[in-house]
């Protein structure tokens, strides 16, 4: 049996330079899903930030929704430290004659129904077609971490006159 030479020149392994530019390419798609993952991560609490700033900020309107009078507090949720809230309750008067000349006076409204609408019910004197309503405008502001804010506003009408 003859035993014949081993050729020198053929290939059997993966080179250095082989093995490292696939240790790059692997890095580099670790490094992409790494940070597909921490971003996922990041959306998750900031849709649990947001939700409970909303259930806060509802929670908080559906308490001053029973005051009356004009009103202003600010505070801190105790249960959820970082989330802070502000209500203001304020008198309006939502005065129809002057909504009216604000849509006659800009033209793409002028023909609108609502300027219509308006200029028939505030063509006289003060009178119950109602010329100027009273209402209380209820303003919450949630503020959550990294200073995001959360807004509610509710009107309430006292009435013409």
């Amino acid at each position: 049996m003859k035993v014949l030479p081993r050729n020198t020149t053929t290939k059997e392994g993966f080179t250095l330079i082989e093995i490292m530019v696939a240790l790059g390419v692997l890095g580099a798609m670790m490094g992409m899903v790494l940070n597909v993952l921490m971003k996922g991560l990041s959306m998750r609490q900031d849709s649990a930030d947001i939700t409970r700033a909303v259930f806060l900020g509802e929670e908080k309107m559906n308490e001053i929704k029973g005051l009356m009078r004009p009103d202003s507090k600010k505070g801190e949720f105790e249960a959820f430290p970082g989330y802070y809230f502000e209500y203001e309750i304020k008198e309006e008067e939502l005065d129809l004659a002057k909504m009216a000349e604000e849509f006659s006076a800009e033209e793409r409204l002028a023909g609108s129904e609502e300027a219509k609408y308006l200029r028939e019910r505030s063509g006289g004197e003060k009178s119950t077609t109602g010329l100027a309503f009273k209402m209380l405008k209820y303003h919450v502001v949630i503020e959550y971490p990294y200073k995001k804010k959360y807004e509610l506003t509710f009107y309430r009408g006292l009435g013409i006159f």
